[in-house]
C-alpha cells in the first residue's frame, strides 16, 4: 500500500523572515506611508529592472521544500532580479522608501536576499555569488545600493537557523491538527437528536462546505441554525476540506452563541481552537488613553514580546477577549494586534461582517493575497445588505475638517488645502451650511471671497436662510470638482505624515487622511448603484451612499 502523502504547509519569504527576525516596536515605529505607496513601490521596482543591463531576469519565481518526517514546508518567493556575468552572479533585492529614511540597510531585507540567495545557489549548484540591495527613494529618485558576498555555506547556515524556527511552530500545528482531526473524526452531533428540519439543514451545508459553492439557508428560529451549520464545517475542516472557518455575525448575540456551539461541541469531545475577534477600541486595556503605537507600551517593543504571547494564547482552545485581556496584561502586548498574530494559527475565527467584507479593515493577512481554503458561515445574512450599504459608503463633513483645520495651524500649505477643501463642501450644501459654521469662525474672509453677495449688509438675509428647515440634496452625480481639492489636500496631509514627526495633532490628522482616502476609493466605485445626498445640517456633509452593494460584495467573496 503506497503511504500517504505529507501534508504541505506553505509560507512566503517574505511572511517567514517577519515572523521569525522581526524586533521592536509596532507598526514600523509608526511610520506613516502614502495611500499610493504601494502602487509607486511597484513603478519604482519596474523602472530600476527596466533600466539593468542586457540579460538582466527579474520576477523570478523560486521554491525550496523543507521535508520531515511528517510534513513539507514550501518556501517560495519571487525574487526582483538576477544578472549573471562570466565574472560573477549578482541577485538583487529591489525596496522603495520615502521620507525619513536614514540611508543604512533594513536587517530584514537583507534576511530576504539572503533566503532568496539559498534558494537560487540550491538550484543552479553555486558556490558563491552576490547579494545586491538596492533603495529607491520615491522623492529624490535616488538610487543606494549595497552589495555583500556569501557562499553556499554561508547562506545554508543562515537558511537552516531561520527556517528551524519557523518549522518549530509549524511542527506544533501539524501535531494540533492531528489531535484535532482525531476528534472531529469521532464527533457525533451534540445533542440527543436532531430538531424537525436540523438534519437536512446540516447536510446541505455539508455538501456545500465540502465541494465549494454558496448556499442560502432560510429556518425558523430556535431551528437551531448554528450549530447546523458550524457542526458540518467541523467535519469538513477535519476531512481536509476546508483550512479555516470565519463565522461572521453582525451581533454580540451572534458570536456568543457561535461560542457556545463550539463550547458543546468540545464537550464532546472536539479539540479545536477558536478565536474571537473584538475591535481594537473595545479589547484596548489602556482605558481612555489614545491608541499611538509611537507611545503606548504595549505596542513599543511588541515584536519583542509578541512570540511568548501567541503561544500563551494558543494554550487555550477558546481564545476570547477575557483570554486576551489576561494574556495581554501578563506578556504586554497589545491585545488587538495579539488576536490578529495568532488569527493565522487557529482553527475558526469568530468575527464582525467588517473583517471579510470591510475594504477598510478586512484581514488582509489572510485575504489579500493568495488566500486559502475558507469556509464562510455569515449569521443573519439578511443584516450583511444595510451592513454592507455602509461599509461601500463614506461621508465627508465640513465641520470635523474645520476642527483639523484649526488644529494645524504649524502646517499651513495643508491647512490651506484644507480651507479650500471645507470652501468647496459648502458650495456644494448650499447657504445654510456656510452661515451656520461661519456663526463659529473668528475669521469669516475667504468664505465671503467665495460668497460676495453675502455680505455684512445682508444680515437680514442671513438670519432668514439661517432659520429656513434644514436642507437635504440628492442626485445621482459624482461630486467631480471635490475630488481634484480632496487629492490635494491628501497630498499636503502625506508630506507633511511621511516626515513621522510628532506633533500634538498628529492623530486628528492621521485621522482625517484615512476618511479622506475612503472618499477617494468610494469616488473610485462610485456608479449607477450609487446616489449623493448633500446636506446642511449645522455644517456641510457629503455622502457617497451605495443603494446597491451586490456587485461589491460578489467582488469581495
Amino acid at each position: 500500500m503506497a503511504p500517504a502523502s505529507k501534508p504541505t504547509y506553505t509560507v512566503r519569504v517574505r511572511d517567514l523572515v517577519e515572523f521569525v527576525l522581526r524586533r521592536g516596536d509596532l507598526g514600523g515605529g509608526g511610520e506613516f506611508v502614502g495611500s499610493d505607496r504601494a502602487l509607486a513601490g511597484t513603478r519604482g521596482h519596474q523602472k530600476l529592472q527596466r533600466s539593468r543591463p542586457a540579460g538582466y531576469e527579474k520576477e523570478m519565481p523560486l521554491t525550496y521544500d523543507v521535508e520531515t518526517e511528517q510534513f513539507i514546508l514550501r518556501i517560495k518567493g519571487r525574487l526582483d532580479g538576477v544578472l549573471v556575468t562570466a565574472e560573477e552572479t549578482v541577485l538583487e533585492e529591489i525596496k522603495t522608501v520615502q521620507g525619513s529614511w536614514d540611508r543604512t540597510a533594513n536587517p530584514l531585507h537583507w534576511a530576504q536576499a539572503k533566503l532568496y540567495g539559498f534558494l537560487y545557489a540550491q538550484d543552479h549548484a553555486l558556490e558563491h555569488l552576490v547579494l545586491q540591495l538596492t533603495y529607491l527613494d520615491l522623492d529624490t529618485g535616488g538610487v543606494t545600493e549595497f552589495r555583500e558576498r556569501h557562499t553556499f555555506v554561508e547562506l545554508q547556515n543562515f537558511f537552516e537557523a531561520t527556517t528551524s524556527v519557523y518549522l518549530a511552530w509549524i511542527q506544533d500545528r501539524h501535531e494540533w491538527c492531528r489531535k484535532r482531526d482525531e476528534s472531529i473524526r469521532s464527533l457525533t452531533f451534540p445533542f440527543s437528536g436532531f430538531r424537525a428540519g436540523q438534519r437536512e439543514l446540516a447536510v446541505a451545508a455539508y455538501r456545500v462546505l465540502a465541494n465549494g459553492g454558496r448556499l442560502f439557508l432560510e429556518a425558523p428560529t430556535g431551528i437551531g441554525k448554528t450549530i447546523s451549520v458550524l457542526f458540518p464545517a467541523v467535519k469538513a475542516l477535519g476531512e481536509g476540506k476546508l483550512e479555516r472557518i470565519f463565522y461572521l455575525t453582525a451581533r454580540t448575540v451572534g458570536r456568543a452563541i457561535a461560542e457556545k456551539a463550539f463550547a458543546d461541541m468540545r464537550q464532546g469531545g472536539l479539540q479545536l481552537r477558536t478565536l474571537t475577534l473584538t475591535a481594537k477600541a473595545k479589547i484596548c486595556v489602556r482605558d481612555g488613553q489614545p491608541c499611538d503605537v509611537s507611545t503606548c507600551p504595549l505596542a513599543l517593543g511588541y515584536y519583542d514580546r509578541c512570540k511568548p504571547a501567541m503561544r500563551a494564547a494558543l494554550d487555550h482552545a477558546e481564545i476570547t477577549r477575557s483570554v486576551l485581556d489576561t494574556v495581554s496584561r501578563e506578556h504586554q502586548v497589545c491585545p488587538f494586534e495579539l488576536a490578529l498574530d495568532v488569527s493565522a494559527w487557529v482553527d475558526a475565527v469568530i468575527c464582525d461582517y467588517n473583517y471579510v467584507f470591510d475594504p477598510q479593515v478586512y484581514l488582509r493577512r489572510h485575504f489579500a493575497e493568495d488566500g486559502g481554503d475558507y469556509g464562510f458561515l455569515v449569521d443573519e445574512a439578511h443584516n450583511l445588505v444595510d451592513r454592507a450599504r455602509e461599509m461601500f459608503s463614506a461621508e465627508l463633513d465640513s465641520a470635523e475638517i474645520q476642527e483639523v483645520r484649526r488644529a494645524i495651524k504649524a502646517v499651513p500649505r495643508c491647512a490651506k488645502a484644507l480651507t479650500k477643501l471645507i470652501l468647496t463642501m459648502r458650495k456644494l450644501a448650499g447657504p445654510k451650511a456656510w452661515l451656520a459654521e461661519l456663526t463659529q469662525e473668528p475669521d469669516a474672509a475667504e468664505e465671503l471671497k467665495l460668497f460676495p453677495s453675502r455680505t455684512a449688509s445682508n444680515t437680514g438675509q442671513q438670519s432668514s436662510l439661517y432659520d429656513q428647515k434644514n436642507e437635504v440634496q440628492t442626485n445621482r452625480e459624482l461630486p467631480a470638482d471635490l475630488l481634484p481639492l480632496l487629492e490635494h489636500a491628501m497630498e499636503e496631509a502625506e508630506a507633511w505624515l511621511v516626515q513621522n514627526q510628532p506633533a500634538e495633532f498628529r492623530e486628528k490628522l492621521l485621522e482625517l487622511y484615512f476618511r479622506l482616502y475612503s472618499f477617494r476609493r468610494t469616488a473610485e466605485l462610485y456608479d449607477e448603484r450609487y446616489v449623493t445626498i448633500i446636506a446642511s445640517l449645522g455644517s456641510a456633509r457629503i455622502r457617497l451612499f451605495c443603494l446597491d452593494p451586490s456587485f461589491l460584495l460578489g467582488q469581495a467573496l
